[in-house]
This record gives structure tokens, sequence and C-alpha cells, in this order.
């Protein structure tokens, strides 16, 4: 996300981020999530959240069954319902 600030590409738009650099994005924007989709820009917190992400951006290129069958065959699934998220 710091160098999409940098290029002025997420002026406006919902972000999160690694904790770390929180203070360089505008309060207002800056989202806690694991991930942060608004528009056509996906943020995420970091490589901890990377399958979040994977599947994020799953859901902007597929449709939901298509992300159900991944969900279930990487047992994801399994992962949200015990975390919940």
């Amino acid at each position: 996300p710091i160098v999409l600030k940098q290029a002025g590409i997420i002026e406006g738009k919902a972000v999160t981020s690694n904790p770390n650099f929180k203070n360089e994005f505008e309060a207002e924007n800056y989202k806690e999530d694991f991930v942060v989709k608004d528009g056509n820009i996906i943020t995420s917190r970091g490589a901890g959240m990377s399958i979040y992400f994977a599947f994020k951006i799953l859901e902007s290129l597929t449709d939901e069954e298509t992300v159900k069958k991944v969900e279930k065959s990487t047992l994801f699934d399994l992962v949200k319902g015990y975390y919940g998220k």
C-alpha cells in the first residue's frame, strides 16, 4: 500500500497495511481488516494474511460458486469456520 500511496493511486480509498505502517495513511481511510477492497484496489495486512488476500482476488475475478469450490478443495472453508473470518 505504501507504493500505491506514493503513486497517488489510493487517495480517498479504504486501505489496510502492516500495522507498523498504519500512520502512513489517513485515519478515515484506514481499516484494520485482514483484507480491504475498495474498487479495484485490494490491500492486506501482511504475509500472514496471504490466503485471505488470494481469496479476495479470486472473488474479484470469478463467481461465488468457483470461490466456494476452491475454498473447499484447499480446506479454507474449515479455517474460515474455525476463526470466523
